[in-house]
């Protein structure tokens, strides 16, 4: 999680401004809503998890609403290729494990991290 906040605190140099903000959060409710839900309801055998989960999924989706808000495509897109990877760790994990998953995380976590590492450059 330390990462996440690392990337906003960093899309925070040069803030965006509030209604861009506000468009990101709520692409980001939109899109992202559903599938935290989903998680979040499939941890019945682990309530204990709820409240740390719930938190990751607000931290990621707040640097991505973040990222999205700066304008920044390559980070935008870095931002949602990490959160993807960080979705499909849960959803493996709480949903329903699914084929190829080790692949598809780490190629969505490396692709996303270099999206936003390389959004940096100016």
């Amino acid at each position: 999680m330390s990462r996440h906040v690392a990337y906003i605190v960093g899309f925070f140099t040069d803030p965006p401004g509030a209604l861009a903000w506000i468009v990101g959060a709520v692409v980001v409710i939109a899109v992202l809503g559903p599938v935290a839900r989903h998680i979040l309801g499939s941890l019945g055998d682990e309530p204990e998890l709820r409240v740390p989960v719930a938190a990751y999924i607000v931290v990621i989706s707040v640097m991505v609403a973040t990222a999205l808000a700066t304008g920044n495509v390559v980070a935008a897109v870095g931002a949602v290729l990490f959160a993807g990877s960080d979705s499909m760790i849960a959803w493996n994990r709480f949903v329903r494990p699914f084929r190829s998953a080790d692949v598809a995380i780490m190629v969505t976590y490396h692709l996303g991290q270099a999206g936003l590492v390389l959004s940096l450059l100016r």
